[in-house]
């Protein structure tokens, strides 16, 4: 399967909040792996994020990155938001382990499982089989 850069960073953050949760065997199992099999593409992307960063931001006279609001300042912003765009367009074959449906409804059916939210099973749902 094919999967954009945004999609596997988007992934990954949702899984840290998935963490927590309380899921059946078979799903976790499904989402660690998943994990693992997209690590290789978002460890690239993040070292091109963070050569467009250091393109395109602008520094003070101590080397250090200028922030304003929590956010980056840059010289040029928008060709840093094209290049970005580029970047998390990009796509990387992934080998997936799917998870069937009737898994991710034990979520909602069995108390002793958390549920899932809109977002999550958004994210996940390149993941599921009927």
């Amino acid at each position: 399967m094919k999967m954009q850069n945004k999609e596997i960073v988007d992934f990954l953050n949702t899984c840290v909040s998935m963490k927590k949760k309380s899921l059946p065997v078979r799903l976790a199992y499904a989402i660690k792996k998943n994990m693992a099999a997209v690590q290789e593409a978002a460890t690239a992307y993040m070292e091109e994020r963070e050569e467009l960063i250091a393109r395109y931001a602008k520094k003070d006279k101590k080397g250090e990155y200028l922030v304003k609001d929590s956010c980056y300042v840059f010289d040029d912003k928008n060709e840093f938001e094209k290049d970005m765009s580029e970047l998390l367009a990009i796509e990387t074959a992934v080998k997936i382990h799917t998870v069937s449906i009737d898994v991710v409804e034990k979520c909602d059916e069995d108390p002793k499982y958390d549920s899932l939210t809109m977002t999550e099973l958004d994210v996940i749902d390149f993941m599921l089989t009927e």
